[in-house]
């Protein structure tokens, strides 16, 4: 069973015994389906589609009603890992014609943006995010970009990174090069380097990444150069072609065969034939 992304709203109060929230987005597919199920004490539980008018009601009662990330796997609806991801649900601007799963983004959103979350809500709220690509959760995260907490801030940077915009770079690059060791954020970007970055204004920003000691890092930066398609990056991967790690430097002949249109290779092909496919592609970028 192919992994499903969700929002989860969970509700309690004197009167409703628990409700929840459910959106499900299928990867690679558009189609969503929102549903809430509350359970009224003495009664029968009630199945009622959320829309833009009734979404309101979940951010009426601000402290009881949550948001919460689940995965969809083979045992059913589970929290995800490591930690059952939640936040308020905050009230947020909804357009009347938005779909379901576009209201529930645009509540987490809220709940990101707003001042009475406090700092932990804000981080779990910039993890939702990331798994949410579209314009409300974007703009949420470019404005916590100038969050003074390093940890919010660092969320909200991979995650834009994930979804391929270049805002986050000159920051991203600065840090990733002055780093003598790597922590989970240096990780988290690298990641959303190898995964997202695809835009062709980024390849003055990944050449710097060519300088950095960890190949992690490099390997990254050559993936994300492939990965724009464009001969823009061909002279920064043909730099990485004499890089001193055989990864980096299978990573860039990757990267030239997708952007000149030969297709990709397996690593096993390019360590049997790795100096004639060097030296074929230091001539073919040089001359």
């Amino acid at each position: 069973m192919k992994p499903f992304s969700l929002l989860r709203a969970v509700a309690e109060s004197d009167v409703v015994a628990y409700g929840q929230l459910v959106g499900i987005a299928p990867q690679g597919q558009s189609q969503v389906l929102f549903y809430a199920r509350r359970f009224l004490k003495g009664a029968a539980p009630q199945l009622m589609t959320i829309n833009a008018s009734n979404a309101s009601n979940f951010a009426s009662d601000l402290g009881r009603s949550r948001l919460v990330l689940v995965v969809h796997s083979a045992h059913g609806f589970e929290p995800a890992e490591p930690q059952y991801v939640f936040v308020p649900a905050e009230p947020a601007v909804i357009n009347p014609n938005a779909a379901p799963y576009d209201i529930g983004v645009a509540m987490v959103a809220a709940a990101l943006t707003s001042s009475r979350t406090t700092l932990a809500e804000k981080r779990s709220a910039a993890i939702i995010l990331t798994t949410a690509d579209t314009p409300a959760s974007t703009q949420a995260l470019k404005e916590q970009m100038t969050s003074t907490d390093d940890e919010l801030r660092s969320l909200c940077e991979a995650g834009l990174l994930r979804r391929g915009s270049v805002a986050p770079l000159p920051t991203v690059v600065n840090r990733l090069l002055s780093a003598r060791t790597l922590d989970t954020e240096d990780l988290n970007f690298i990641f959303a380097l190898q995964t997202g970055t695809s835009n062709a204004a980024a390849i003055p920003w990944l050449a710097q990444l060519q300088r950095s000691g960890s190949p992690l890092i490099r390997v990254a930066a050559a993936m994300a150069l492939g990965r724009t398609g464009t001969v823009k990056a061909a002279p920064a991967l043909a730099a990485a072609l004499s890089d001193p790690d055989i990864g980096v430097r299978y990573r860039a002949v990757y990267g030239l065969r997708v952007i000149f249109g030969e297709g990709p290779i397996s690593e096993q092909y390019f360590r049997s034939n790795e100096r004639h496919l060097l030296d074929l592609w230091r001539n073919r970028i040089s001359g």
